[in-house]
């Protein structure tokens, strides 16, 4: 069975990535820990490795392509093994009268609560980057566990 290539989150707010440079080629042989191509997004450029011994079946995402998160690059198998996914489009989706929500459910900044056990030096970072992404945050930090009656 094939094993699909699937764009990567490399980082808490990225969204989607575009693919800049694919280094192997459909039929090339690889390996785990290959690097396959060159994404890049707006903070950034990454090579991404594959995560399968076997052949480069097939290049779904082409060159300046954007692609969302999770979203199907490409596809690793055998020599010679067939891809369902490839050979047929995806139907699109039946319109609806219903109104489509929007992708973050249309969630207000402040809607998200965030617990934090730990002022250390990655509660704190944590506590801190939860908040600048617009959460209510709260810091549990322990001082002293003493009850007193």
């Amino acid at each position: 069975m094939a094993f699909e290539i699937k764009m990567p989150q490399l980082g808490l707010t990225m969204e989607e990535g575009t693919v800049a440079k694919w280094l192997k080629q459909e039929g090339d042989s690889v390996k785990k820990g290959d690097v396959l191509l060159e994404i890049t997004t707006d903070k950034l450029t990454s090579e991404i490795e594959s995560e399968a011994d076997g052949v480069l079946l097939k290049i779904v995402a082409e060159e300046g392509e954007d692609v969302p998160v999770k979203g199907l690059l490409g596809y690793i198998g055998e020599a010679g093994e067939q891809i369902a996914q490839a050979s047929a489009p995806a139907a699109a989706p039946a319109p609806t009268s219903a109104p489509v929500p929007a992708p973050a459910e249309a969630k207000k900044a402040g809607d998200t609560s965030v617990v934090v056990v730990g002022g250390g030096p990655g509660g704190y970072v944590a506590a801190i980057r939860a908040a600048q992404l617009g959460g209510k945050v709260t810091l549990i930090e322990k001082i002293n566990w003493e009850v007193h009656v």
